[in-house]
C-alpha cells in the first residue's frame, strides 16, 4: 500500500473519530476510487468491513419515526443552521419548479412534505448513536430531553 495511501486512511479514520463523519464518508470513498490497483481495492473493503463489524449501521426506522415524531420547531433549527452552513439545499431545478426562483428566500421555512421532496430526513437519536454528541451541542433538544438529528 502506498505512503499516500496510508496517510489518507489515516485521516479519514481521525475524521470519523473527531465526528466529522459524512467528511471521513467523503474521503473513504476517494480513497477507494484512487486506489492503485485491485489489490488494493481489497485491501481497502476489508478494513470497512472491519469497521462496519466495529460500528455497525444504524438500524433502519420508520417512515413515522423518521419525520412525524420530530417536532417542527427542531427540524426548522436544523434546517437553519444547515443551510447557513452549506450543508443542505435544494437545487435550482427545485427552487425554479417550488419559488419561481434560482434560489429560495432566506427567509424560507420548509414545510414537512418540501424536507420529504428535496430528501431531508430527521430521527431521534440517543447517546452512542451517529450525530448525538453534534445534536446535543447544537441544542436540537425538545422539551423532554429527547435529541434528534437529521441529513439530506
Amino acid at each position: 500500500m502506498s505512503y499516500n495511501l496510508k496517510k489518507l486512511i489515516k485521516l479519514a479514520n481521525h475524521l470519523d473519530r473527531s465526528g466529522y463523519v459524512k467528511e471521513a464518508d467523503y474521503l473513504d470513498l476517494i480513497i477507494k476510487t484512487s486506489a492503485l490497483d485491485e489489490e488494493e481495492k481489497g485491501i481497502l473493503s476489508r478494513i470497512k468491513n472491519l469497521f462496519m463489524r466495529r460500528d455497525p449501521e444504524e438500524e433502519s426506522y420508520s417512515e413515522e419515526e423518521l419525520n412525524e415524531n420530530v417536532p417542527r420547531h427542531i427540524k426548522l433549527k436544523m434546517w437553519q443552521y444547515n443551510w447557513a452552513k452549506g450543508n443542505w439545499g435544494i437545487s435550482e431545478q427545485e427552487s425554479m419548479a417550488m419559488f419561481g426562483e434560482k434560489r429560495p428566500p432566506d427567509n424560507w421555512e420548509p414545510t414537512d412534505e418540501q424536507f420529504k421532496e428535496i430528501g431531508i430526513e430527521f430521527w431521534e437519536v440517543e447517546p452512542g448513536n451517529y450525530g448525538y454528541e453534534h445534536s446535543f451541542e447544537q441544542g436540537w433538544i425538545d422539551e423532554s430531553g429527547r435529541v434528534y438529528y437529521g441529513e439530506q
